[in-house]
């Protein structure tokens, strides 16, 4: 998905637990807490930001449709 954003013309930045090591992952899998729910990529293209949920392999918010 970040490749065919950035083949678009956005700019893509990991967010989330995938970026996390897997202590804090692990932790989060165990808790209630809101870092949980972070997007996992972001992508901003111009004034745009978008928030990517790769679980459900679609946008949280903005304009990108997978």
């Amino acid at each position: 998905m970040a490749a065919a954003l950035r083949a678009r013309g956005w700019t893509v930045h990991p967010c989330g637990q995938g970026i996390y090591p897997p202590a804090v992952r692990d932790a989060l899998r165990r808790t209630r807490s809101a870092l949980r729910h972070f997007p996992d990529p972001i992508a901003a293209h111009g004034n745009d930001l978008d928030t990517i949920d790769a679980e459900d392999r679609c946008v949280i918010s903005g304009s990108i449709a997978f």
